[in-house]
């Protein structure tokens, strides 16, 4: 429930704009958020941020199937969910269209 919390936050401050025409995001970095957004629990492939622990042999993927849950506040990282739990993440790729909802 608290990523929830923080994903709520996230997404106030950097896509609702204000009564001057800006977001919070603009306003505290000076830029608007270029980051995409991907809608809520949309199924996704991801990469891990650092990795598994183990050495991966070349020919398995690297891309993992999860649940877009959004972006972490204090950086560019993605979170994902899985089965194993929620995961961050470096890199996302949408699905074809006929993929995204299960």
């Amino acid at each position: 429930m608290q990523w929830l919390v923080r994903w709520a936050a996230m997404a106030l401050s950097r896509f609702k704009v204000g009564s001057d025409g800006k977001t919070a995001h603009t306003n505290q970095v000076g830029k608007p958020c270029k980051i995409e957004v991907v809608p809520f629990a949309e199924r996704v492939w991801f990469r891990r941020l650092g990795g598994d622990q183990s050495k991966q042999k070349s020919l398995e993927s690297k891309w993992f199937e999860g649940f877009w849950l959004g972006h972490s506040r204090g950086s560019s990282e993605i979170l994902v969910g899985t089965p194993e739990g929620v995961m961050k993440a470096w890199a996302v790729r949408r699905r074809v269209p006929e993929e995204r909802w299960n």
